[in-house]
């Protein structure tokens, strides 16, 4: 059955009892028009996936390849989603996940249009007593970026004071990069943090610093990043802040040297969802060489032990080997390993040079040797590799819930380009906090020096976040803005995003 119609639903993230009439525009010379799926032509997918068939005719326009199309899902009054790119993720994770796979080649004149789609508790749709209406275009707001900030301000106790304060104009962060120590075990001559030139008073974070800001920040966020100038594994209470991590849920990146990995520590590791990045630049003596301190047998033995602990569903593990002229040559025996151990990515980086190490950058031709070897890898195995930000050998990434939120990047891009924001060259100050180990805010990891306020209390957290020189470092990074850039963003813009 197909209408044109114009519905009235709650617009995501507004106050209880306030609605907003959704108009039936045109879209491509086809209105707004939708289509009740029917549960006697609901077929179970498989988990929490449903399938039905959807009349190509509601569509004024297809494209010429299969693909996903665009459109809204409605359970009784209440919108669906996220649009999950996926089948195998909506069979997992279910909760309202779905998409509409369009095949040319399908059966039928025009091919052919199936929804595959979950319920927002995982219950059977066929028998739930539901109603599943289908809308041939995506609704105004069901994607807005802004409705979901403010309904995630509302996630916070404290959230109608964030929204007196300056929420209605400016979003929550998405994230946050926490440094919990700067303490590490290893003494590395690639590692500029370890090898710097002024003496540093190096500690940890306190754990009622840690406590206070989980209490400040966790509700709003969406990812949190455990990236210090040392080894986060080393904290005496890292077991705890994993726990209450878990307990928040967030989608957590860790970044390890891989030689903590001991029972307890590893136990709490695998309750949290993320990502696991492990700096790991080479094998056998040439590890040993490279991370000064390192007992290879150690992390070998390690990681393995983790690599079985570890839910894949959960948890990815990724290496992040720097590649200087020594450990370049080295790279073939590391892809053999982490193929042979179970690794899911390995994202090889070229050593750019710092003060007080005697490291040189890898050759041209190194690099294309370790490209060669990686490309010529068995296609079927699941790793992936990269090569300075290139895919050299497609892998099969493991099916984590990540984060949708995650759209734009937290680091200079330019125009147009992958993970680039419209308005913004960067949008660390938008989307990103930065969190030093005295609970301090800084706009990102370049400007640490500049302490804007702190996350230790909601009140303190409102002064820095909607005062006026984090305003003055988002307008500056505007791409139209005739502010001058800080001195520092100028450097990081001229890197990754220069524009004429």
């Amino acid at each position: 059955m197909t209408t044109t119609s114009s519905l009235k639903l709650p617009v995501l993230g507004q106050l209880p009892d306030a609605e907003s009439e959704v108009e039936s525009k045109p879209i491509e010379s086809a209105p707004l028009q939708t289509f009740r799926l029917d549960p006697a032509q609901m077929h179970h997918y498989g988990g929490n996936c449903y399938t039905h068939v959807v009349p190509l005719s509601i569509f004024a326009h297809l494209p010429a390849e299969a693909g996903e199309l665009a459109v809204s899902l409605v359970e009784d009054s209440n919108i669906l989603g996220p649009s999950v790119p996926s089948h195998s993720l909506i069979s997992r994770w279910g909760e309202g996940g779905f998409n509409l796979w369009y095949n040319p080649g399908g059966p039928g004149e025009r091919g052919s249009a199936q929804i595959y789609f979950s319920t927002s508790d995982n219950s059977d749709p066929r028998i739930n007593g539901r109603t599943y209406t289908l809308m041939n275009q995506p609704l105004g707001f069901a994607n807005d970026w802004q409705y979901f900030e403010i309904r995630r301000w509302l996630n916070h106790s404290r959230g109608r004071f964030f929204l007196r304060r300056g929420g209605d104009r400016i979003p929550p962060p998405l994230t946050a990069s926490m440094g919990i120590t700067d303490i590490c075990n290893l003494k590395c001559g690639i590692c500029g943090s370890q090898n710097m030139l002024q003496p540093v008073n190096r500690r940890h974070m306190d754990f009622h610093v840690f406590e206070r800001v989980a209490e400040t920040l966790f509700p709003l966020l969406i990812t949190l990043e455990f990236n210090s100038r040392g080894e986060p594994l080393l904290h005496p209470k890292i077991a705890d802040m994993f726990e209450i991590i878990a307990d928040y849920g967030l989608f957590t990146r860790v970044q390890t040297n891989g030689t903590q990995f001991v029972d307890r520590k590893l136990r709490t590791l695998c309750k949290i969802s993320g990502e696991v990045s492990i700096s790991l630049d080479a094998t056998g003596d040439l590890f040993e060489y490279a991370r000064t301190g390192g007992k290879w047998p150690q992390v070998d033995e390690g990681v393995r032990r983790f690599l079985k602990m570890r839910n894949r569903d959960r948890l990815a593990v990724h290496l992040y080997p720097t590649l200087t002229a020594a450990t370049a040559e080295g790279a073939e025996d590391l892809i053999r390993w982490a193929m042979d151990v179970g690794v899911d990515k390995i994202d090889f980086h070229q050593y750019d040079p710092i003060e007080q190490s005697h490291e040189r950058m890898p050759s041209a031709e190194q690099l294309d040797r370790i490209k060669r070897f990686a490309a010529s890898q068995d296609a079927k195995h699941p790793i992936e590799i990269r090569l300075n930000y290139e895919v050299v050998k497609q892998g099969e990434a493991p099916l984590l819930r990540r984060p949708v939120q995650e759209k734009y990047s937290n680091i200079p891009r330019p125009r147009g380009s992958h993970g680039a924001h419209p308005v913004y060259r960067c949008m660390a100050p938008v989307q990103n906090v930065d969190i030093d180990l005295d609970g301090c805010v800084c706009v990102c990891c370049q400007l640490q020096e500049r302490k804007l306020g702190n996350a230790t209390t909601p009140e303190a957290f409102a002064d820095c976040w909607f005062g006026a020189e984090y305003e003055s470092v988002r307008r500056s990074l505007q791409r139209s803005s005739p502010m001058a850039l800080y001195s520092t963003c100028r450097g990081c813009v001229g890197r990754y995003a220069p524009e004429p």
